[in-house]
């Protein structure tokens, strides 16, 4: 009996501990408030579950814990009146500058060179779940400093972990604006790799718990993922499997439509698989025990959900009428003007490509566009026309899409879409 206890305890702890998780919140700023809230989350989650803190990499611009408008210094909260889910700066690998797509590509990859830090040293028999939470358009998920990750080199990165034997299984999940268009066409099924997202490839996701003066008008979470965590919270994740997790995410969520790609097989497996680990349960595990309640997103409270795109001049409206001759008001005047030039701007460039924006006859699920062509126009964008920013993401991301898969914009024409950039100011 003794001898069946300890083999059975041993291979208990051999399905655990493998297990890794790479978190980013490629954000900052007040109004981005909830992508890092959501990672931290995670992280107390995976710690509480067993994981082990040197499995997990975080990458997060650490701002909003420490900024002037907090009114709840070095605290960071998930949702209202729940407990404060900040981890710390010890605990965050990654952090101002160094929150780019090229370390994130290192890391995931193990390339300690680039990195220069902390990287995955999984194997072939480790389970690995990454968590993206971030702004996102098609094909391209937002950093700061006119930095992109696109859908290719994440799918690429994710081929070559394949390739290099870093994980037995691999989960993907992404909390962003078009994040389906991320996976859409380029996941390949025969990877053991999984992916799931807050939104498919054309709509936004919805963040959540959002305009309270309580906290400075910000937005707490997301629809997506707060579904997701509370659903992780409520359960025992030796008993619901990835699939269990998923369907009640997605049906959860009313705003958007949550999406899956890659390996089907891999949703039978039990959540334990990656988000647990071998060490003791935390004190802090059992938070329904404790009196803690999840509100839901349907619940009823002094709190608004709002698109991705509304939330970053809501905030500041929202402040900037709490203080109207503060710094708040002054900030968001400054990005009413910046709005209108950058909505000059887009309109010039819709009209160029004679398309529409919003199109809603544009179905880009149903086309297989030239990512290619598409970044080279994203990023000569950017280098003629400034970043892409709250104003002009979503806008200027669609009607280049559009012209593409149109085919307005194409290699024969390009120099021409170069020199109609060089006459915008």
């Amino acid at each position: 009996m003794f001898i069946f206890c300890f083999a059975f305890t041993f291979l208990l702890k051999l399905s655990y501990c493998g297990n890794w998780a790479v978190l980013l919140a490629s954000s900052n700023g007040w109004t981005n408030y909830r992508h890092q809230s959501d990672v931290f989350r995670t992280y107390k989650i995976l710690i509480r579950n067993g994981f082990d803190p040197n499995h997990i990499i975080t990458m997060a611009y650490d701002d909003v814990a420490h900024m002037d408008a907090n009114p709840f210094p070095e605290q960071i909260f998930n949702f209202p009146d729940g407990p404060d889910v900040y981890i710390g700066s010890n605990n965050i690998d990654y952090r101002g500058a160094d929150v780019t797509p090229e370390k994130y590509l290192a890391v995931i990859t193990g390339d300690s060179a680039k990195a220069n830090g902390k990287v995955l040293n999984s194997t072939k028999d480790d389970n690995v779940y990454l968590y993206l939470n971030d702004h996102g358009a098609y094909g391209v998920l937002i950093f700061p400093e006119k930095k992109k990750l696109y859908s290719q080199d994440l799918n690429e990165a994710i081929k070559s972990m394949y390739l290099r034997n870093m994980y037995k299984n691999l989960y993907v999940n992404v909390e962003a604006c078009y994040s389906g268009s991320l996976f859409l066409h380029l996941l390949p099924l025969n990877i053991n790799a999984y992916a799931t997202t807050a939104s498919n490839q054309t709509e936004s996701s919805y963040a959540a718990f959002c305009s309270m003066e309580k906290y400075q008008y910000t937005c707490l979470s997301n629809e997506y993922s707060q579904n997701f965590h509370n659903f992780i919270e409520n359960n025992d994740l030796k008993t619901i499997s990835i699939d269990d997790l998923f369907s009640h995410s997605r049906d959860s969520t009313k705003k958007s439509h949550p999406k899956e790609y890659g390996s089907q097989l891999l949703k039978k497996l039990k959540t334990s698989a990656f988000l647990a680990g071998e060490l003791p349960l935390s004190p802090e595990a059992g938070l329904e025990e404790k009196g803690i309640h999840f509100p839901t997103i349907g619940e009823s409270g002094n709190w608004k959900h709002l698109k991705q795109q509304e939330v970053h001049m809501k905030t500041l409206e929202m402040r900037a009428k709490a203080n109207p001759f503060g710094d708040a008001a002054i900030a968001y005047h400054k990005e009413l003007t910046q709005a209108k030039q950058e909505e000059k701007r887009y309109k010039a460039l819709s009209r160029y490509f004679g398309v529409i924006y919003p199109d809603p006859n544009f179905h880009p699920e149903q086309l297989v566009p030239d990512l290619e062509l598409y970044r080279r126009a994203l990023d000569s964008y950017e280098e003629r026309c400034g970043s892409l920013n709250e104003h002009n993401l979503w806008p200027v991301t669609s009607i280049l899409l559009d012209a593409v898969c149109q085919y307005t914009l194409n290699n024969d024409n390009f120099d021409e879409y170069l020199k109609f950039l060089r006459s915008l100011n």
